[in-house]
């Protein structure tokens, strides 16, 4: 995914179904997307369960310190 760019429907079921699992069968209250690609997948989805990009996170803080340090 990270080398082409895109993810493939069978790439964005697995994610779908293993979130699910972690959510419905082992009480995960969200999922946390690692790794800075993985927003592929989930980008627009509804995959049934709460997720929490944390390259988004990262990207917003570094966001935030960027302007602050140039104010």
């Amino acid at each position: 995914m990270a080398q082409a760019g895109r993810v493939t429907e069978d790439q964005r079921q697995t994610f779908f179904a293993v979130g699910e699992w972690m959510y419905r069968e082992l009480g995960a209250e969200a999922v946390l997307l690692g790794g800075t690609d993985l927003f592929l997948a989930f980008e627009g989805q509804n995959c049934g369960f709460p997720v929490i990009d944390c390259a988004g996170i990262h990207m917003d803080a570094i966001y935030r310190r960027a302007l602050a340090d140039s104010g």
